[in-house]
This record gives C-alpha cells, sequence and structure tokens, in this order.
C-alpha cells in the first residue's frame, strides 16, 4: 500500500496543479463578463493554455525569467486588462457596473424582450431562454459529485502500479521531462526556441508547444520536483476532459434531462482516452490540447447560436464579435498543441458551413432587398 501513501502525498502539488490549469482562465472569464457558471470553469483551461502559450514568447521577447512570481503578476495584469475594458466599454454606452451587476445580463435595447438569467451558455441579452439549469442538472452538488466520482473512477487504475517519483519509461516521457527542467534551468518557456538546446541546437531557432511544461514548471519549486509536478499532472488531464464533457452536453442536449450524468458515465468507463495516451503514448501536450476540446466545442457552439439570434435582431456588430469569442479558446488549443485544432475544427467548420448555407437560403427568400444581397453574398462565401 506505499504507492497510496506516495500519492496522498502529492496532494499539495495536485491542488497546485489544478490551480494553475483552471484559475487563470477563469481569472480571464470571470473579468470578462461570462455568467455561466459552468462554462467559467470548463472554458477555463483552454484560456488558461492562451496565456501560457502567449506569455512564453513576450516573456522571452522582454527578457523576463519564466517562473511563478513573474507569472501570476503577468496573469493578474492581464484579467485587469479585460476587466477594465469591459467596463470601460459598458461604460461607454452610459451603463455602470458594479462587483453585484458583473454578471448580470445587460438591459435589452428598445424593442427587445427581456434577458432571463436562464439565457444560453453566454448569456446574450435578450436570448432565447433555455431551460431553467437546476431542472437539466439537478443539484449542482449532486453534477459536481458525479464530476468527481467519474474522475476517480478513470484515474484510480493509473495509481497502483506507477507513482509520482517514478519517471514513466518512453521515448516522449523523457523528452518532456527534460524539457521541464530545460525551462527551471533557463527561465526560457517560449515555443519558439525554449527547447532547442535539446536538439543540440544554437539556441535561437526551433518550435515546439510548450504549454505542458509551462504548467509543470508553475507547480514544481526546483528541478528536482520536474518528475513529481509531471506525474501528477497526468492526474488533472482527465478531469479538464470530463468537466468539458459535461459542459458540451448541457450545450448541445439541453431539453435531455440527465445527459450530463450519462456522458459523465460513458466517459468513466470507456477512458481509452484521455488514459492512453497519457501512460501508454506519453504525448501529453496533445492529450491536453485534446481534454480541452469539448469545452471549446460546446462554447463555439453557443457563440454560434447567439451569434444567429443577434442578427435575427439585427445587431450585426455584436453578431460578429460573438463569433470572434471562438477565437481565443480555439488560439489556446492550438499553442498547446496545433493537432488539436484539426479535431476540434473540422466538425465545428462542417457545422459552421452548414448555417451559412441556411442561413443565406433564408435571406435569399426574404422580401427585403437588404437581406436578399447579404444573403447572396453569404452563399458566395459557402461556395
Amino acid at each position: 500500500m506505499t504507492w497510496i501513501v506516495a500519492w496522498v502525498s502529492v496532494l499539495p502539488l495536485l491542488v497546485a496543479l489544478l490551480v494553475a490549469t483552471f484559475v487563470p482562465g477563469w481569472l480571464l472569464l470571470v473579468a470578462g463578463g461570462a455568467r455561466f457558471r459552468l462554462a467559467r470553469i470548463a472554458c477555463a483551461p483552454a484560456l488558461t493554455f492562451l496565456l501560457m502559450g502567449l506569455g512564453g514568447i513576450v516573456f522571452r521577447a522582454l527578457g523576463v525569467w519564466w517562473h511563478l512570481p513573474t507569472v501570476v503578476t503577468y496573469l493578474l495584469l492581464c484579467a485587469s486588462v479585460v476587466a477594465a475594458g469591459r467596463w470601460l466599454w459598458v461604460r461607454r454606452k452610459g451603463q455602470v457596473l458594479t462587483l453585484r451587476t458583473w454578471f448580470a445580463p445587460e438591459p435589452a435595447p428598445h424593442g427587445l424582450p427581456a434577458p432571463s438569467p436562464y439565457s444560453s451558455t453566454m448569456g446574450a441579452p435578450g436570448e432565447p431562454e433555455m431551460p431553467d439549469t437546476r431542472s437539466v442538472l439537478g443539484s449542482q452538488r449532486l453534477m459536481w459529485a458525479a464530476v468527481l466520482i467519474a474522475w476517480a473512477v478513470m484515474i484510480l487504475p493509473m495509481l497502483p502500479g506507477s507513482g509520482p517519483d517514478i519517471p514513466i519509461q518512453s521515448a516522449d516521457s523523457l523528452y518532456h521531462y527534460n524539457q521541464a527542467w530545460l525551462i527551471e534551468h533557463t527561465g526560457n518557456a517560449s515555443m519558439l526556441d525554449g527547447n532547442a538546446g535539446m536538439f543540440g541546437m544554437d539556441g535561437h531557432h526551433s518550435f515546439y508547444p510548450m504549454v505542458w511544461h509551462a504548467i509543470v514548471t508553475l507547480s514544481s519549486v526546483g528541478w528536482y520536483q520536474v518528475v513529481p509536478a509531471t506525474n501528477t499532472l497526468l492526474l488533472v488531464v482527465p478531469l479538464v476532459w470530463l468537466i468539458g464533457m459535461a459542459y458540451l452536453a448541457r450545450v448541445i442536449l439541453p431539453e435531455t434531462r440527465g445527459s450530463v450524468y450519462l456522458v459523465l458515465g460513458a466517459g468513466a468507463l470507456t477512458p481509452i482516452f484521455p488514459i492512453r495516451l497519457l501512460t501508454d503514448t506519453a504525448v501529453w501536450p496533445y492529450a491536453l490540447a485534446l481534454a480541452g476540446c469539448p469545452a471549446v466545442a460546446a462554447w463555439a457552439v453557443g457563440q454560434v447560436r447567439r451569434c444567429r439570434w443577434l442578427w435575427s435582431k439585427r445587431r450585426r456588430l455584436r453578431a460578429a464579435t460573438s463569433v470572434l469569442a471562438i477565437v481565443p479558446a480555439a488560439g489556446g488549443l492550438l499553442l498547446t498543441h496545433p493537432a488539436a485544432l484539426v479535431i476540434v475544427g473540422w466538425p465545428l467548420a462542417a457545422l459552421a458551413w452548414t448555417g451559412l448555407v441556411l442561413a443565406s437560403w433564408r435571406l435569399l427568400r426574404s422580401e427585403d432587398r437588404h437581406d436578399r444581397v447579404v444573403g447572396a453574398w453569404m452563399a458566395a462565401v459557402a461556395v
């Protein structure tokens, strides 16, 4: 039973890795005023990946050492900039945001229905109501208990035959251990040249996604903790996946009571992903990016719905900006591992193309000349 003692001893490290994975992105979403709690938590890792990937490049360009104090300062600065930008934008429209009203739906423009606190995932003003979250998920505590149970079922088989201090023996795993150690040694987490020394190069020209290693180094105090931090981060990846799947089920099956629990159960009982990629193949950055795909897909579906509704109300600028909100989350996956964007991108691209064709068809049949012109342009883009 020594393995139990070994894994219990790294519980503080596990908490630190959970904070490093979820909190930076959550702060960014909170600063931006995202109102749906499940969306804030599920999409937080993708935004964290974005901050880590871009931060490594910026730190390298400015000559700043990548370690916990400087990174925390950078993350708080980013969240403050987003919060200030939102406050100024709302202030420009003559409204005032307070801590109490930060997550409240904005007042609906004249002529539109009043917003509901149970609007869809993004909470666009006046959006059509979706079922009360409680009626779909039941108790919030029950849902999170189900997530934790599914997570435990998924990771428990990994623990007896391993240990936080035992390096996983494969070519890829040894590379990733050494890459995290190199960041500890050089303070360079840039994907553009941070791993050049790993290939015997001159240190100036190289590319490899470094988000995984950047998160590891934030939670390891000194190079000797690289192996425990890396092995413990393997346990966080399934949690990112399960929360994202719960959010995706909530978005695409809003009328199906219990859909979240069915998805969590299926994920726990068929753990070939992400467990096999984490243990047998050790393609850890790729697995981390794939784990973030369900939440980003759900985010994109919610934003497309919001865009369609806003467009129907002739709020064209807001409709365009809602689609652009997909970019940061997708960018986080891209920086974590570029291949993951193909996995999440092709079904979303097919969905977007289908929506574009249907929307153009409806506009072309409209009696309004402006709508027909827009429909013609949309049809041309689809073709």
